[in-house]
């Protein structure tokens, strides 16, 4: 089976150029004058009860909607993860906050602590390098 040579030359920069798409075409035949007149043609058949006309202009014309979501608010204790990490999993069980809400505070919880074992780690490494300095 054939494999690409490394460093291969053949390709680099001789891409499609830009404009050259199907796009570009269409832009160039369909032209501004005729751009406001399928706009405004569109426009009408939406008046006028075209469905598709209608979600045509809407979907270009309305920004669609992202999900969002509303904060919670849990109380946990302090200080221990562990103790945390199970408080989250009883509100979940007692049903105070949803499955997604207690995965997404319980990655939350999880990546604080990676933070909290990788400055300790930090903190042990500058310290044996200061060790090693001195000695």
């Amino acid at each position: 089976m054939a494999k690409f040579q490394k460093g291969n030359q053949a390709s680099r920069g001789r891409g499609r150029p830009p404009g050259s798409g199907y796009r570009a075409e269409l832009q160039a035949a369909v032209g501004k004058t005729d751009f406001r007149a399928l706009v405004r043609h569109l426009y009408e058949l939406a008046m006028q009860g075209d469905m598709a006309a209608a979600s045509v202009l809407v979907g270009r014309l309305v920004p669609s909607l992202k999900p969002r979501d509303e904060p919670i608010k849990v109380k946990l204790p302090e200080g221990d993860v562990l103790e945390q990490a199970r408080a989250l999993v009883a509100a979940v069980a007692d049903g105070q906050i949803t499955p997604g809400d207690g995965r997404a505070l319980l990655d939350a919880l999880a990546a604080v602590v990676r933070i909290e074992e990788i400055t300790e780690l930090v903190k042990r490494v500058e310290a044996l390098e200061g060790k090693s300095l001195t000695n």
